[in-house]
């Protein structure tokens, strides 16, 4: 550990003596589980959400993974981790140094696919669904809504990709899960539910 310098103390040329943090440069230093370091890259881009500002999620790119692994829980863990440095890329004033963050790394991309709120899939007995708007049909009145079921693939902290089932464009519960299971009598039932449009 180093020795603080005292008052009245030389010092040397070059020495540093404090540090003063650059809010437009600022990094996220972040945990990888040894199953996931395989995945990132220099350069990559994440998201970064903060938790003094929920509502501001930022953008941010892979600066460095480390090449060495640390055990979690002491020397003889078998558990280990890899850490990154993200650089964020957007600027807000407000940012400290200390302020705890999660990062959201995209080691899958697909393109052209349709998606849902993450809130809107239903499971039930190990199957997805949604419930998807029925305009027109001649129970539309009572019951506006119907289950159906629904392949998953890939998602992030608000959308899941939905890759049978619905298509871009219907309407679904945007929020499905105080819904009954699909199997209950009311199955079809949403009540005033808000809706969402499949993107």
């Amino acid at each position: 550990m180093e020795s603080q310098i005292e008052q009245g103390v030389t010092v040397r040329e070059g020495q540093q003596i404090f540090q003063l943090p650059d809010p437009k440069n600022m990094r996220v230093k972040t945990r990888i589980n040894e199953t996931k370091v395989t995945h990132l890259r220099r350069g990559q881009g994440v998201r970064v959400k903060v938790d003094a500002f929920p509502g501001r999620p930022m953008r941010g790119r892979v600066a460095e993974v480390t090449a060495i692994s640390t055990p979690v829980n002491g020397p003889f863990s078998d558990v280990r981790v890899y850490y990154a440095n993200v650089e964020i890329e957007d600027e807000i004033e407000d940012l400290r140094p200390g302020l705890t963050a999660e990062v959201y790394f995209a080691t899958n991309f697909h393109s052209g696919i349709t998606r849902v709120p993450v809130q809107a899939i239903k499971v039930s007995a190990g199957k997805s669904y949604v419930a998807l708007h029925q305009p027109g049909s001649a129970r539309s009145e009572q019951n506006p809504w119907r289950w159906t079921p629904v392949e998953v693939g890939i998602s992030d902290p608000d959308y899941v990709e939905v890759i049978s089932g619905v298509k871009r464009g219907d309407l679904v519960v945007a929020d499905a899960r105080l819904l009954p299971a699909p199997e209950a009598p009311s199955q079809e039932t949403a009540g005033d539910s808000t809706v969402a449009s499949a993107q």
